[in-house]
C-alpha cells in the first residue's frame, strides 16, 4: 500500500457572491468551483447568475458586479445541470463553508452530501492568527488573494488554503492526533474523519509509529479516540 497524502483527495472548493446574508431569500449571483485532485486545481467553473430581483449598491461597491452584467448573466435555471454535476456527490470546501452550502442546496434543491470548512480548521492549525478571515489565513500562509468578493478568486484562495493546510496535518506529530480527534468529535466537527483517516493512513503505512493501543487514562474513558476511521471517512477520495 503507497503511502497517503491528502492532497490525491478529490473535492470541490466553492464560493458564491450573493445580494445579501438571508439565506432563505437573497439570490446568487456569481458561483465560483475549483475541483481538486491530486494536490491540484484541476477544473473550474464560474459564472454570474442573473437575479429575479435587484442587486442592492453596497454588493455592486463590494463585487463589482453591476446590474448590465447581470442582465447579460444565464439565469440558475440554465447552469443548474452544470453545476450539479461539477460538484456530483464531492465534499465541498468553502471558508464559512455553511454560508455558501445553505444557498447552493437551496437553489439545488439536494443537500450536499459533506461540508468542510477552512475556516474551522485555520483556527485548529492556526490558533496564533488574530483573526480568521478569508485574506488573513491566505496571508498567514503566503497565499496571494487576488480579486477578493468574486466568486471564482475567493474558491482558488480557498481551495490553496485547504491543499496548505491539509499539508499541516500530515506535519503533525503522532501523539497529537488522538487529543485533537477527540476534541472534533465533541464539536461534531466534519473534520473528525479527515484526522482520523491520517492517524489510520500513517499507523499502516509506516510514515509514522503504529497507533497507540490505548489513550492516557484520563482520555481513554471516554472511548472516542480511536485510530480507526468509520462513518463516512472514505467520502474524500482516499479509501485504501
Amino acid at each position: 500500500m503507497s503511502e497517503i497524502h491528502f492532497p490525491f483527495m478529490l473535492c470541490v472548493a466553492l464560493d458564491l457572491e450573493t445580494t445579501g446574508l438571508d439565506r432563505s431569500r437573497d439570490e446568487i449571483i456569481e458561483v465560483g468551483l475549483c475541483r481538486i485532485e491530486n494536490g491540484t486545481i484541476v477544473a473550474r467553473f464560474s459564472s454570474l447568475v442573473q437575479p429575479e430581483g435587484s442587486i442592492p449598491l453596497r454588493v455592486k461597491r463590494l463585487t463589482g458586479i453591476d446590474e448590465d452584467a447581470l442582465l447579460r448573466a444565464p439565469r440558475w435555471s440554465e447552469i443548474a445541470a452544470t453545476v450539479a454535476s461539477f460538484i456530483g456527490d464531492l465534499p465541498v470546501v468553502g471558508h464559512g463553508v455553511d454560508f455558501d452550502a445553505a444557498y447552493l442546496e437551496r437553489y439545488l434543491g439536494r443537500p450536499l452530501a459533506h461540508r468542510l470548512d477552512t475556516c474551522e480548521l485555520a483556527r485548529l492549525l492556526l490558533p496564533q492568527l488574530a483573526g480568521f478571515s478569508l485574506e488573513k489565513v491566505a496571508a498567514a500562509l503566503g497565499i496571494e488573494c487576488l480579486a477578493h468578493h468574486r466568486a471564482l478568486a475567493d474558491a482558488e484562495t480557498t481551495a490553496q488554503i485547504f491543499l496548505a493546510l491539509t499539508r499541516k496535518i500530515e506535519e503533525l506529530p503522532l501523539p497529537i492526533l488522538p487529543r485533537l480527534i477527540f476534541f472534533l468529535e465533541q464539536a461534531s466537527s466534519a473534520w473528525t474523519a479527515f484526522f482520523k483517516k491520517t492517524l489510520q493512513k500513517g499507523s499502516f503505512t509506516g510514515r509514522y509509529p503504529a497507533a497507540p493501543a490505548s489513550l492516557p487514562p484520563r482520555e481513554g474513558a471516554r472511548g472516542v479516540l480511536l485510530p480507526e476511521a468509520t462513518g463516512n471517512d472514505d467520502f474524500f477520495g482516499i479509501s485504501s
